[in-house]
């Protein structure tokens, strides 16, 4: 008799485009049961109709953002296998032009939402002894400086630490924590932005091609499964060796 397996449930932040919606894609592809989270509610809806996502539209740099994710997420799953605190957004800046209201900006968002989602989920498995998995997005700037991304570096370097530090706290109920650093990523952003951003860092990286979501979302499958059990409280690079060069594109 086949024995029925319950799927494993995923929440991931920042999910209706770019490399959380390549993680969602990834991971209900492979079984599991997944809610994204954006704060664009139309295109989050529109997401999750065409791929089949649970979705939660919130503010995930905000307690009250991070509360209402979790109301839904108990209301649908009852508690969580996996989190993935993907949701971020970079200031470029200068740091002598740097405002407060810009740097909590980034603050909020990549930091302090991320810490407090974490600790909320968390909970919330240890209240269903669940074995779980977390993952926090972090960034190649963690590990080497980049002009005009100070706040924005500083974030993703706590956000490592931050892995380290509560894969030490959470081991004893289960729970793994890991951050996973993408580096330079062809996304809908990034190509508005530049459109020669794919050819300009394909250049520099060590691989001759730039980082695809795919890339990402195929490593955060592997960190959030059983496979990667011994893997905790690590920053795992991928950026096809950016960081062994730290080379930038010459942009006027």
């Amino acid at each position: 008799m086949t024995k029925n397996i319950t799927p494993k449930t995923a929440l991931i932040t920042g999910g209706a485009e770019g490399i959380g919606f390549a993680i969602a894609r990834e991971l209900k592809a492979r079984g599991s049961r997944v809610m994204i989270n954006d704060i664009n509610a139309q295109k989050l809806k529109e997401v999750a109709d065409e791929f089949g996502f649970e979705c939660v539209a919130a503010d995930a740099g905000t307690i009250e953002g991070v509360d209402k994710m979790m109301r839904v997420v108990r209301e649908h799953y009852g508690t969580l296998d996996m989190l993935v605190a993907n949701a971020a957004i970079t200031r470029f800046s200068p740091f002598l032009e740097m405002t407060p209201e810009a740097f909590d900006d980034v603050v909020n968002l990549n930091l302090k939402g991320s810490y407090f989602l974490t600790q909320k989920a968390a909970q919330l498995m240890i209240d269903h002894d669940v074995t779980g998995s977390i993952l926090l997005i972090s960034s190649n700037v963690s590990k080497r400086a980049f002009p005009n991304l100070s706040a924005y570096g500083a974030t993703k370097a706590a956000i490592n630490q931050l892995a380290r530090s509560l894969s030490v706290e959470l081991s004893p109920y289960g729970i793994r924590v890991n951050a996973l650093a993408p580096g330079p990523t062809l996304t809908e952003r990034t190509q508005q932005e530049l459109a020669s951003y794919a050819d300009d860092w394909a250049k520099v990286l060590p691989t001759n091609d730039v980082v695809r979501p795919e890339d990402i979302a195929a490593t955060a499958n592997f960190l959030l499964s059983s496979g990667a059990r011994q893997i905790n409280g690590q920053t795992i690079m991928v950026d096809g060796g950016w960081t062994g060069l730290s080379v930038t594109p010459a942009y006027n």
